[in-house]
């Protein structure tokens, strides 16, 4: 569910910083490109479909881009270790952001994106969407956190998504399958001194979230996503940090959703937790925080047990509390970076600790994202795990 609003910001933010790359690039003497802030910034859904209902998925298709649907994202996440025990989380996150709509077959330029004195008219560089990545790697053991970004429309092949076979990049980071099927997939990113490369093989079956796939965010109609992940995939090939490179292996998790609306007036932020126990089993849940400080009780979640069957978590299934918090240096924001979670049907109680507490991306938004650890009781049996922990609405924009 997550994502939707800080990914709106992300995109309207990543078509002006695009507008002033291309500005620098302009042949002499051709007309100067105007980009219309305000008409981006209105948020408007008019011609995008809303998620009003369930629906059932339909792959290949559903692995590859909605263009009637304003945002999208392909998440990816997970827990990596090199053969000598060197511990490593990291994030490879790709946004989509729908800038107008147009009939199938249709050229579109950016909108609001016009030359000078002239009209709208389509080139090369026409594009109906804006595409951001995110790359970060934790190096646990060292207790170092590397995070990037990337901007790019989708222009003369800067940035895209195909379904077969499944591609979706941003510049030269990318995930791309292997085959005509989705899985295995290549995860493949670089930044200076940091690089990922990673081979994804099919794991367990993906989950649907919330009703069949339907999550509603809110009462409005129309606040809701289509929403499935892939809960543990295993991965390995190498990490690079600095001069020295890691063959890993370990645990992928991937988030697949896509929608028009944004959250409703009242809710500030969420916390998403992505849990894989060491027991095979993994537990997703987001709390939706709003501005009088309660859970929306539209916060939910999923149990995905060890044969990929799986158990919907309503809001009031859930108990978390923070214990501990953690200032960024110029202290604009105070994230919980230890949680206690409870859920009393299952009679599990565990503490979700943050592997290392600086994981905060300080990039066109402000927000928290990293790798943590799990350990605790169900019923009266200990169990331990690796976590991912999204935090938003924590930060101090000012």
């Amino acid at each position: 569910m997550k994502r939707g609003l800080i990914v709106v910001v992300l995109m309207l933010v990543a078509a002006w910083a695009l507008f002033l790359r291309d500005e620098e690039h302009r042949a002499p003497g051709a007309p100067i490109a105007r980009l219309d802030v305000g008409a981006l910034l209105s948020g408007s859904v008019d011609g995008f479909e809303t998620v009003t209902d369930p629906r059932e998925f339909e792959f290949p298709a559903d692995h590859g881009a909605h263009p009637k649907y304003r945002i999208e994202w392909w998440y990816f996440t997970g827990h990596l270790r090199s053969a000598a025990g060197h511990r490593l989380g990291f994030q490879l996150t790709f946004f989509r952001f729908a800038l107008n709509v147009a009939s199938p077959g249709e050229a579109v330029s950016m909108s609001g994106l016009t030359a000078s004195g002239s009209s709208e008219t389509a080139s090369n560089w026409s594009a109906k969407n804006v595409y951001m990545a995110h790359f970060a790697v934790t190096d646990i053991t060292r207790g170092v956190f590397h995070s990037f970004e990337r901007l790019s429309r989708e222009a003369v092949g800067l940035a895209g998504t195909t379904t077969v076979p499944f591609q979706v990049w941003t510049e030269d980071w990318s995930a791309t399958s292997a085959t005509d099927e989705f899985l295995p997939l290549h995860l493949e990113a670089s930044e200076g001194s940091v690089s990922l490369s990673l081979s994804v093989q099919s794991g367990k079956p993906f989950v649907a979230q919330g009703n069949n796939g339907y999550s509603q965010k809110s009462d409005a109609a129309g606040n809701a996503s289509h929403y499935y992940s892939y809960t543990r995939l295993p991965a390995n090939g190498h990490v690079s940090l600095d001069d020295e490179s890691f063959a890993v292996s370990g645990d992928v998790w991937l988030d697949r959703e896509w929608s028009t609306s944004a959250l409703a007036v009242g809710q500030v932020g969420w916390d998403w937790f992505a849990i894989q126990l060491d027991d095979g089993r993994e537990i997703m849940f987001y709390q939706l925080r709003t501005d009088d400080g309660e859970i929306d009780p539209h916060s939910a979640g999923v149990l995905v047990r060890g044969d990929g069957t799986s158990l919907i978590l309503g809001s009031t299934d859930v108990f978390t509390e923070a214990l501990e918090h953690w200032s960024p240096p110029d202290a604009r924001g105070r994230y919980p970076v230890r949680w206690r979670m409870d859920i009393e049907r299952l009679g599990l109680s565990v503490e979700i600790s943050a592997a290392l507490h600086e994981q905060e991306h300080t990039h066109s938004v402000r927000y928290w994202e990293g790798a943590a650890d799990v350990h605790g009781l169900e019923a009266g049996e200990e169990i331990t795990g690796k976590a991912y922990i999204e935090m938003t609405g924590y930060a101090d924009e000012r």
